[in-house]
């Protein structure tokens, strides 16, 4: 009976070890796409993607990079989110400062956003942005074009606190591209250094 269950674990483990592994969706197959876009390449100085199926969401974070603590500029990571069929509906280049303020509910950082969308979709709650804004970041029903997004993220004064400290929520602003690349001079990033 032992020598049946070894046996019976060995097939097992052989076969799953024989077993084609498949790659994650849009990883380093997809570079040469992203790189005619203008989006940056996934290489080995990204983690693997997280992948929330629920909400259909990819997140690529980059090593050695604590957001919680970053204190200067930096590139920090990618995320992307698919449709129901597993196509990819945008795609998006996230830069942070590292110029953290305290927030209401958790520090509040400014981020810079390059958005590539790739086809045409209805906004709603489980496609929007991970970050919370203080007012309105998107009309729920709001037709997203696809073409390029640049989203400036920054510490706006929270209206109301129970509390003698000034605490800061996430405010968003529009961009175009050259307002962006100007945001990111400023923060010494140069986009094209980083692959």
């Amino acid at each position: 009976m032992k020598n049946k269950l070894y046996f019976l674990l060995s097939v097992f483990l052989i076969i799953c070890g024989c077993a084609e592994k498949k790659p994650m969706p849009y990883g380093e197959s997809f570079n040469s796409e992203r790189e005619r876009i203008g989006l940056i390449k996934i290489d080995n100085s990204f983690l693997n993607y997280e992948y929330y199926s629920g909400s259909n969401s990819l997140i690529r974070n980059r090593k050695n990079i604590d957001v919680a603590n970053l204190n200067k500029p930096a590139y920090i990571g990618k995320r992307g989110h698919l449709d129901e069929q597993g196509k990819l509906i945008f795609e998006e280049d996230i830069f942070a400062k590292g110029n953290r303020k305290p927030g209401i509910e958790t520090d509040v950082n400014e981020l810079l956003v390059y958005r590539y969308v790739f086809m045409k979709y209805e906004q709603n709650i489980s496609i929007g942005s991970p970050y919370k804004f203080k007012g309105k970041f998107y009309k729920e029903g709001e037709i997203m074009e696809s073409g390029w997004q640049y989203v400036y993220i920054f510490p706006g004064k929270a209206e109301k606190t129970d509390s003698n400290t000034v605490l800061y929520e996430q405010s968003v602003k529009y961009l175009n591209k050259r307002e962006a690349d100007s945001i990111l001079k400023s923060w010494d990033i140069a986009v094209n250094s980083i692959e």
